[in-house]
């Protein structure tokens, strides 16, 4: 349970602070939150863990973005699902791997952000500056990937440190034990 909580804390830590950085930062230079923690779940948490952060934080940016209701989850659990395929190739916990990999995903959201948008609108919402703007919001994630997958790893060693030593059972014996 604890764990459970410890993990919606953080998506919700990222929800805020994603939220934060748009408003103060220009937004070709906010790396995508939601994106990257989905990514770092499939690297580093388990398959239903990874799931259903992913699909969770996707929601969350569903409400506060003002798109259509379900677009971020489903790419969030689609960015969760690519990314675990690639995973299962590829040792992403490196640098470098994990930085394509963000890039490729960055690109993938965007065109499905386009065509959801294009399929339930009417309109791609794809202006002439979109490229330079995918261009550096794919750098800026390739640079921040590693750090979230360093975060998410560092919170689920605490958590599951804590219940190693939560679930360590000291049994006393009548004779002494060589």
């Amino acid at each position: 349970m604890r764990r459970a909580l410890a993990l919606a804390g953080l998506g919700l830590a990222v929800l805020i602070l994603q939220s934060v950085a748009t408003a103060v930062l220009p937004v070709r230079f906010v790396p995508d939150l939601t994106l990257l923690l989905a990514v770092a779940a499939a690297v580093s948490a388990s398959t239903l863990e990874g799931m259903l952060i992913s699909t969770g934080v996707g929601y969350g940016a569903d409400l506060l973005s003002g798109s259509l209701l379900g677009q971020h989850a489903l790419l969030r659990l689609g960015a969760f699902l690519g990314t675990r395929v690639v995973s299962a190739q590829f040792h992403l916990k490196r640098g470098l791997p994990l930085a394509v990999c963000a890039v490729g995903v960055t690109v993938a959201d965007a065109l499905g952000t386009a065509g959801l948008g294009w399929l339930f609108a009417g309109d791609p919402m794809l202006g002439l500056h979109a490229p330079l703007d995918l261009a550096a919001r794919a750098g800026v994630n390739a640079l921040c990937a590693p750090l979230m997958v360093g975060l998410l790893d560092t919170v689920l060693e605490l958590l599951t440190e804590r219940e190693a030593r939560r679930r360590d059972v000291r049994l006393e014996t009548r004779r002494p034990v060589l």
